[in-house]
């Protein structure tokens, strides 16, 4: 009797176990559906095909190990062009522009603060 209810605690937990990973297929293949039509409007369609295709190469690769699966996805996406806006990258280049020139600034105010205190303390040594 006992074993018999064992079995139905087991039967039952398996049951709920595989309802969530069904529930997660569903999940992730609805983000996958949604990937593929943002990147379809980025890209386009036939360059997304590709893709999909270079993808399916390498995923259904048998004679590749995962780590081997894993440095040709890495290359894959390393060699993607995904394109940058002009505006962006000037923005961007602005920003390092702009920082750096902050940081000479910082290092002359610096080195003007020592001098002034070097001469402070030399003035109140000499009193």
């Amino acid at each position: 009797m006992a074993n018999i209810k064992h079995k139905e605690e087991t039967v039952s937990g398996l049951k709920k176990a595989l309802a969530k990973q069904v529930e997660e297929k569903k999940r992730l293949e609805k983000e996958l559906r949604d990937a593929k039509l943002n990147l379809a409007k980025v890209m386009g369609i036939d360059e997304l095909k590709k893709l999909d295709k270079r993808l399916a190469s390498i995923l259904g690769s048998r004679h590749k190990t995962p780590y081997e699966k894993k440095i040709a996805l890495f290359e894959l996406v390393k060699d993607l062009d995904v394109g940058e806006s002009q505006p962006l990258k000037e923005q961007r280049v602005n920003y390092l522009l702009e920082s750096r020139l902050y940081d000479v600034l910082a290092k002359r105010a610096l080195e003007d603060y020592r001098k002034t205190t070097v001469k402070a303390f030399s003035k109140a040594k000499t009193l």
